[in-house]
């Protein structure tokens, strides 16, 4: 009876490592990452942390998303609204077909 009762023991002692093995296997398999988190991991490697600042944006520039292709951005002007004035006593739905 006690062969029989370590028996079971060990078994569910090894389907249960053997669990935790493919649950660990999996998470790091399965887990979803972001192209744009690639600079927060650089930022947390120490050899980040020991480079000067022009190592450390060719560092960071090497892993962002579409840095190489990229030119710099001209500033966006804004753009000029144009305001329709409604007519004088007119019926709304032809201020607004929204309106009615």
């Amino acid at each position: 009876m006690f062969g029989l009762t370590t028996l079971i023991a060990l078994v569910c002692v090894v389907v249960g490592i053997a669990l935790a093995r493919m649950t660990w296997w999996f998470w790091v398999e399965a887990r979803p990452e972001s192209p744009a988190l690639a600079p927060l991991e650089i930022m947390s490697d120490a050899a980040y942390g020991k480079a000067d600042e022009a190592q450390r944006v060719a560092m960071l520039n090497a892993v962002r998303m579409g840095a190489q292709t990229l030119a710099p951005r001209k500033p966006v002007s804004r753009p000029e609204r144009t305001v329709d004035v409604p007519i004088d006593n007119a019926p709304r739905h032809v201020i607004d077909p929204l309106l009615k």
